[in-house]
């Protein structure tokens, strides 16, 4: 398949499965767009997509994903574990913003996925991961999808966290929609140390990492006379995804 108008920026092997994220070099436009077009130029936003290679392997997608494919690659839409499980993952998509079906694709051949101007984030993973809801996009491994429940409920809706997550369980390499471009994330790794995050700038943790919602000091009455109000802690053995610059956009 042609794909000079592209290039791969990030790619991620796992075994039987190649996953790229493809950019496109330069859109024409047409009158319509034609101003929107000039300054996402002018700011090198560009146009991207995801690439799957399947040698064998498996990837699995959110539904409506699919742009176009090509090979002998057959399709299926999995919900898992008859009634019960389609019941569990009814519940999961309410709350996390995931849909309750994944499409599988298995074979030999190459998928592309519908571009976006939004950013990813590609990444391994050799453990559980927890991220915010609605931005998983596309993963290749041994995956398994749940809800994760907050310590607290009312804390995570006052801090902007959202009442549920999403649970990734297994290893694998995942494709994540990330608010701001990949360079600006940061990592920050912990080991049995504290992270206090004044807003909603974390998008993912390793499952060692435990996340609560606590007044930013001592006091009630202090907390509202510094204006800091609620803060995010995460304290444990792991990673946590950082988006720093996410409120200079």
């Amino acid at each position: 398949m042609q794909t000079e108008h592209m290039m791969a920026i990030r790619r991620k092997e796992i075994q039987g499965c190649v996953l790229e994220v493809m950019e496109y070099q330069k859109l024409l436009g047409n009158p319509q767009s034609a101003i929107e077009m000039y300054y996402r130029e002018k700011q090198g936003i560009k146009l991207k997509t995801l690439r799957a290679t399947l040698s064998g392997g498996k990837l699995v997608a959110e539904p409506g994903q699919l742009q176009y494919m090509k090979g002998h690659i057959d399709l299926k839409v999995e919900s898992g574990g008859g009634v019960g499980g389609f019941l569990q993952r009814a519940v999961s998509a309410a709350l996390t913003g995931e849909t309750v079906f994944k499409t599988e694709y298995t074979g030999q051949g190459t998928i592309f996925l519908e571009p976006t101007w939004k950013h990813y984030l590609l990444m391994d993973i050799q453990e559980d991961l927890i991220i915010d809801r609605g931005i998983f996009v596309a993963g290749a491994g041994n995956l398994n999808f749940s809800i994760k429940r907050p310590d607290s409920i009312l804390g995570n809706a006052l801090s902007g966290e959202g009442m549920f997550q999403t649970l990734i369980r297994g290893s694998g390499i995942v494709a994540l929609y990330a608010p701001v471009p990949e360079a600006e994330i940061m990592v920050a790794q912990l080991n049995g140390d504290k992270l206090v995050v004044d807003g909603n700038y974390a998008i993912a943790r390793t499952a060692g990492v435990r996340m609560s919602v606590q007044k930013s000091s001592k006091s009630l009455l202090a907390s509202a006379q510094s204006g800091e109000g609620l803060v995010t802690v995460f304290e444990g053995t792991g990673q946590v995804w950082l988006t720093p610059t996410l409120g200079m956009y």
